[in-house]
């Protein structure tokens, strides 16, 4: 899906903003995408919005607020990812056949793993990984009818306004 976003943003130079590309718990294409776009077309921008309508602040700081990790848990991380691409090629080796799309989704669905694909309660936390359902967009859109008092929409744009540089981000307010 990414490359057919990017492949249509590059045909159309004119647009200048995306938003809600992938589901809304897809967190890994949201932010591989952000990349993509920042790397290969700089002129465009990232927004969300679906992911906000419900969770209201909570929600909004679960997604954005990124963990500091220590290097040694991330250098174990990568290598137990490796073992599991390495397992995994090994097994549909062994099967005499490529792992397919369908394949992973199956493996997954007997793993108790949610599928993140599809739209459903927002994931639990992960200590191994903390910041595996986070994303920093270029925007996030709110909806006006969402946000109760005024104290409650200052508490967004304090919240934005405290992240580190790098996941800063704009917030534009719908009052359609």
């Amino acid at each position: 899906m990414k490359d057919y976003y990017v492949k249509l943003l590059g045909e159309h130079p004119l647009v200048t903003y995306i938003e809600d590309a992938f589901a809304s718990f897809d967190f890994k294409s949201h932010r591989d995408f952000r990349d993509t776009l920042h790397n290969d077309l700089p002129h465009v921008t990232m927004g969300l919005r679906c992911l906000f309508m419900a969770g209201k602040i909570q929600r909004f700081k679960d997604v954005t607020k990124f963990e500091e990790i220590d290097p040694a848990v991330l250098e174990e991380q990568a290598k137990l990812e490796a073992e599991r691409k390495e397992a995994e090629a090994a097994a549909a080796s062994a099967m005499g056949k490529k792992v397919t799309p369908k394949d992973k989704a199956a493996a997954l669905r007997a793993s108790g793993t949610p599928d993140m694909t599809t739209p459903g309660e927002f994931p639990a936390f992960d200590p191994a990984e903390p910041n595996k359902n986070k994303v920093t967009p270029d925007c996030v859109s709110l909806e006006l009818s969402n946000v109760q008092t005024m104290s409650e929409m200052l508490q967004y744009f304090i919240h934005a306004n405290n992240l580190e540089e790098e996941h800063q981000f704009t917030i534009a307010i719908n009052d359609s």
